[in-house]
């Protein structure tokens, strides 16, 4: 979505460059910085990764990933989230359609930590609905989710409905919380809910917090002029909030950080790829302030998380994984692996 976003910002200046009177633009390429993969991994854990439709397990000390689910070809797993008890993940699933006009969706599921016992929670009511984003309430006894409908009128397309929606795990009917808005985080202790609204564009770059229940909403970092913002997630102790950004230049941010540029040097610079909007990793307390810029790493779609005690940030994008050190002086790439579909620490 963001690269289609930005494709059109870009179509359009290229068009205004070429009018009549107009100059046209310099290229601009955005690669992502030399960042080397480190050679030793200073915490242990597991992380669960989306790669080929399926979902792996990341060991933190091998670097290595194995399958945890086996779904056939066609079918798409994506949104890992654990549950509080840290027993269950729930996640979302799509299976491509057999019929070229069906528009399919995705539906939300559950699974044992173990890969087994996966059991369908909702299934998608509608051709184009998928929910996604799953997280899980404090009691566990429902979900979460982000709600995409395709409108159609007359035939005609109209646009995408999205909005937050609570899912029970007892099969009753969910129930819409918020209106455009998307990527719901409920804090651990069950008083706030951290979300990302979706403007009239379909363009998502401000942070809100709201009561568990999605109302009393209000918006953090309020002039912080970023960009886009995405995936935000509540720490363990719910005291602050992680998330992706762009831009956020009225805010303080570190400067590079010592050694940074060494290591560069002995390991080698990354391998050029294209690359999209340059994204960083940002935490805020959950009152909005104390806003931290933690990283360097002008990603692309990045999602981060928390690990279980808060120590650290795990971090996947479109050119790694990353161990991220809350207090922003440390950034590890530990592998060249990705993750586009989220991730989980478990």
């Amino acid at each position: 979505m963001m690269r289609r976003s930005f494709c059109a910002a870009l179509a359009a200046l290229l068009a205004a460059g070429c009018a009549p009177g107009g100059t046209p633009p310099t290229p601009t390429i955005i690669a992502p910085i030399p960042l080397p993969t480190a050679s030793a991994t200073p915490v242990t854990g597991r992380w669960l990764i989306t790669r080929e439709g399926n979902l792996f397990i990341f060991d933190l000390q091998t670097r290595q990933a194995t399958p945890l689910s086996h779904f056939p070809p066609g079918t798409f797993a994506s949104s890992p989230a654990l549950s509080p008890d840290r027993r269950r993940i729930a996640y979302s699933y799509y299976v491509l359609p057999k019929d070229q006009n069906d528009l399919g969706g995705s539906d939300l599921y559950i699974m044992g930590v173990d890969g087994n016992g996966s059991q369908l929670v909702h299934k998608h009511d509608q051709p184009g609905t998928s929910y996604e984003e799953p997280c899980w309430t404090p009691d566990a006894k429902a979900l979460l989710a982000t709600r995409r409908t395709t409108v159609y009128a007359q035939g005609k397309y109209q646009g995408v409905k999205v909005e937050i929606v609570r899912v029970p795990l007892d099969g009753s009917d969910p129930v819409s919380l918020i209106a455009n808005a998307q990527s719901p985080s409920l804090a651990p202790d069950g008083q706030h809910l951290a979300y990302v609204p979706v403007n009239t564009d379909g363009v998502t770059n401000t942070l809100w917090l709201a009561d568990a229940d999605g109302k009393n909403s209000q918006q953090l970092l309020a002039d912080a002029k970023f960009t886009y913002l995405r995936a935000p997630h509540v720490s363990p102790d719910s005291q602050r909030i992680v998330f992706g950004a762009v831009g956020g230049s009225s805010l303080t941010a570190p400067t590079s950080r010592p050694g940074e540029r060494a290591l560069a040097t002995i390991f080698g610079p990354a391998v050029a790829e294209a690359h999209g909007i340059p994204y960083e990793i940002w935490t805020v307390a959950i009152d909005g302030s104390d806003p931290r810029r933690l990283t360097h790493l002008q990603e692309d779609t990045p999602y981060p998380i928390w690990s279980p005690n808060g120590d650290w940030i795990a971090c996947a994008g479109e050119i790694g994984l990353y161990l991220i050190d809350p207090t922003g002086k440390q950034t590890l790439r530990l592998s060249t692996q990705t993750s586009g579909g989220g991730l989980a620490w478990l």
